[in-house]
Parts: structure tokens; C-alpha cells; sequence
């Protein structure tokens, strides 16, 4: 099932970026898929960490690849709440210091965020479906997916040309909670950003322009209901 979901990630990354399936490969040789139920706490920092500091913004980014994440960033003023949808990055605003553009707003942010699976979560997996409309056997998900799961994207028989991608919204698919991919901040820093390539530049126009999206959305969601659900038809075509 990985194989499938980072095809069609890779398939959505490249409609946006134009990101070669090899830089690609950079980005998730940095992650390791999770599935994590309704209420789960989303750690950021490595359990085998060393004490940091409240400036410290955390050891992993995680990109939500279905479902809905809880989470709320501290300030000297208060606290935000806000909600990370699919195609989110979290924490986006460290990550877009890390690739080289710092904000305001991450120079605010008081440490790392709190984050939650939200109780209502959901989310299906992408399976392969055949000409006639049939999805491909897969195999059942386990709760924590094995490391590097999504390399296998590479090989010529992951998925033919005469199949497509699609989520599969039924029983046998359908699970509460969330589908997030966990990026470790170190190996970011050394496969991606110091590495040659394209990745990094790919990756720094995808985190933008999924953050703008996320902003938006936010900022209609509760005053214009309508709008949010017209943004949410265009968003998956």
C-alpha cells in the first residue's frame, strides 16, 4: 500500500513542482510513514533526544497525507489553534526556516507545537485500480509502517500505465485516525539541503505553497462555509 501512496504523493508533488521521481527519492529516504489513531499525541522531538531548550523547535516535521491533525503553537501573547489538513506540513513554518527562508511568525512561535490527532479523524490509503474500475489486492495496513516503506515508488512494476490512483473510501480501506509521513530533521539537512540536486528547491516551492493553502483555508473555514467547501472540490481535483 505504501508504494501506492507514494506514487500518488510523487504524482501530486510533480503536478505542483515538476520534482523528478530520483529528488524525490531524496525527500523520502528522510521519512518513515505512520498511522495514528483518533487523540494520539504527535511527538517532535526524538524519545532518545538530548534536553533541549524552549527555543528548539523539534527534531521532525511530519506531512499530513490524509486525515486531521490538532495543533497549538504557544506566543507571548496566547495560544493559536489551527488544524493541519491533508497536503499539510507540520511544523511548516520551522521547516520553511530550515530551507532557508525564516518568518516572522517562526520568530514569535515560543518552542514547538502541541499536536493531536483530531478525534474525528479519518483516512484511506491509495490503491492502484485496473481498467475496469477494480482496485488491486493489497495487503492490510499495519498500525506503524515500516521505515523507507515508500522507496519501493521506484520500481517499474509499483504501478502500469493502464492503472490509476485513487482513494478507496470503503470498509476494507477506511480507518480512523491518520496517514502522516514523519520527516526527520537531520537527514533532511544532510540528503536534501547539502546534497546536490533539485530536491531542495522542489521541496521549498511545495512546503509554500501547501502553507499558503492551509492559511487560506483557515482563515474561511468559519466564516464562509460555502467557499471552504467549493476550495475543498477544486483543491482535489
Amino acid at each position: 500500500l505504501m508504494t501506492h501512496m507514494a506514487e500518488a504523493m510523487w504524482r501530486d508533488w510533480f503536478r505542483r513542482s515538476g520534482i523528478p521521481r530520483s529528488e524525490f527519492k531524496k525527500f523520502l529516504q528522510c521519512g518513515e510513514w505512520f498511522e495514528l489513531p483518533p487523540g494520539a499525541t504527535v511527538p517532535m522531538f526524538s524519545s532518545d533526544a538530548p534536553e533541549t531548550n524552549s527555543k528548539s523547535f523539534g527534531d521532525f516535521y511530519y506531512y499530513v497525507v490524509d486525515g486531521c491533525l490538532e495543533c497549538r503553537a504557544h506566543y507571548k501573547e496566547g495560544e493559536r489553534m489551527f488544524s493541519a489538513r491533508p497536503g499539510s506540513f507540520v511544523d511548516a513554518f520551522s521547516l520553511i526556516g530550515t530551507l532557508g527562508q525564516p518568518t516572522a511568525a517562526l520568530a514569535m512561535q515560543l518552542g514547538p507545537l502541541d499536536i493531536h490527532v483530531a478525534s474525528t479523524s479519518t483516512f484511506s490509503l491509495t490503491v492502484a485500480v485496473v481498467e475496469d474500475g477494480s482496485p488491486r489486492p493489497s495487503p492490510a495496513a499495519s498500525p506503524q509502517l515500516n521505515s523507507r516503506a515508500g522507496l519501493s515508488l521506484l520500481q517499474c512494476d509499483s504501478v502500469t500505465e493502464s492503472q490509476s490512483l485513487t482513494r478507496v473510501p470503503s470498509c476494507e480501506f477506511l480507518q480512523r485516525g491518520a496517514l502522516v509521513l514523519r520527516i526527520c530533521r537531520k537527514d533532511l539537512l544532510e540528503k536534501v539541503m547539502c546534497g546536490p540536486g533539485l530536491a531542495a528547491s522542489a521541496l521549498r516551492l511545495i512546503v509554500t505553497q501547501s502553507t499558503l493553502d492551509n492559511l487560506f483555508c483557515e482563515s474561511i473555514t468559519n466564516a464562509q462555509p460555502a467557499v471552504r467547501r467549493r476550495y475543498d472540490v477544486i483543491h482535489d481535483m
